[in-house]
């Protein structure tokens, strides 16, 4: 992670030198202080334009978003992830902006309840879903069961989030925010999503299916 903070570091220098950048910030697996040497960074930039720009330096991928305060606030409100991109960020350099955007995200995301209509359609396909996989496991239809799991655990995952009423996050964050929800049906939920062999896979998804259900 030492890299991707030296890279980090030359780049706000840079930065500064415009007049019209209002804010710069880190964010991403640096920022949570999880990066590994072959994490990218990633950073936003508070200013005059919209953006975005991928580059490779010294062999880190960097991913630099440019923001306009008025459209990161637009953002913000029609889609609630958005929240993810600032709950984490370490503000660098602010002229008021940036700590004006993120506690802004942190009202939305500490406010968030799922609509009803979202709430609604979730249940539905999440019914579907169990009844699937029922049918598959009744056949004893493992290529079913495994095509079933593996289609619909975003599903599943988009229904643990529901029942704790807090947006979805990116999947490029959801790891690691995963051991963040606080109504969970037992600790090891989420990882007999994705070990074990397909009969086991499906059965904890179905039995988390069950859950979410029951408390959705």
């Amino acid at each position: 992670m030492k890299k991707q903070l030296e890279i980090f570091r030359s780049l706000v220098s840079e930065f500064q030198k415009d007049r019209t950048v209002e804010g710069i910030l880190l964010n991403g697996s640096v920022a949570a202080g999880m990066a590994t040497e072959l994490s990218d960074l990633d950073m936003i930039v508070l200013g005059k334009k919209d953006g975005f720009v991928s580059e490779t330096i010294d062999a880190v991928l960097v991913e630099i978003h440019f923001v306009v305060f008025d459209s990161a606030i637009k953002k913000l409100e029609s889609n609630p992830m958005e929240v993810y991109k600032y709950l984490d960020a370490k503000i660098e350099y602010d002229n008021g902006k940036a700590r004006e955007i993120i506690s802004y995200a942190e009202k939305i995301f500490l406010n968030y309840r799922v609509p009803e209509k979202e709430r609604r359609e979730l249940a539905y396909w999440l019914k579907s879903t169990k009844l699937k996989l029922e049918a598959a496991f009744a056949k004893r239809d493992m290529l079913s069961v495994s095509y079933l799991s593996a289609t619909n655990a975003w599903k599943a995952l988009e229904g643990m989030w529901a029942v704790n009423q807090r947006p979805i996050p990116p999947s490029s964050c959801l790891y690691r925010k995963h051991a963040e929800l606080e109504r969970i049906p037992h600790p090891d939920w989420f990882r007999g999503m994705f070990t074990g062999d397909i009969a086991v896979r499906g059965r904890n998804q179905l039995d988390l299916i069950g859950w979410i259900l029951e408390n959705i």
